[in-house]
């Protein structure tokens, strides 16, 4: 079961959005997928779908009028094979800065938005591939009131 806040979205039968649903049903809800290359991104599409929730994946410079017209409830941007430091890396489409919608980075999303978000990113002395420990710098924020139980990605 996926929450959002106000309504608990329950499996249907292959997440596909359905004519005639009410309102706040679950083929009613959208979440796009704005695809920056990786290889996984139609596997979050369906892992999404499999969870009764409709999604779709978008090119990662898709135009705001067509994320408009899906209407989404979320955005979620995938990963990558570029550095965001490269020259040329893939930038977030400018309309994201101002959307009101909830956004989740994995990977490569999410270090575009740590970036572009005056965030600053270091280089691992190895790959980052597999879980990983982290450290938590700042311990209390209003999303996270305290360290994790567990530190461990993945």
């Amino acid at each position: 079961m996926v929450v959002v806040p106000g309504f608990w979205l329950e499996p249907n039968e292959g997440g596909e959005k359905q004519s005639g649903d009410s309102v706040g049903s679950v083929s009613d809800v959208g979440i796009a997928v704005l695809d920056f290359g990786s290889q996984t991104a139609q596997l979050i599409v369906r892992r999404i779908r499999e969870l009764g929730v409709y999604s779709e994946l978008f090119p990662y410079d898709v135009a705001e009028a067509t994320i408009r017209s899906f209407a989404p409830w979320g955005i979620i941007l995938s990963g990558g094979p570029a550095s965001v430091y490269e020259p040329g890396a893939p930038p977030l489409p400018s309309w994201l800065h101002a959307t009101s919608l909830p956004v989740l980075g994995i990977c490569y999303g999410f270090q575009r938005m740590s970036l572009e978000g005056g965030g600053r990113l270091c280089r691992l002395a190895a790959a980052n591939t597999g879980p990983r420990r982290f450290r938590l710098r700042q311990a209390k924020t209003p999303c996270l009131p305290g360290p994790p139980a567990n530190n461990r990605s993945g």
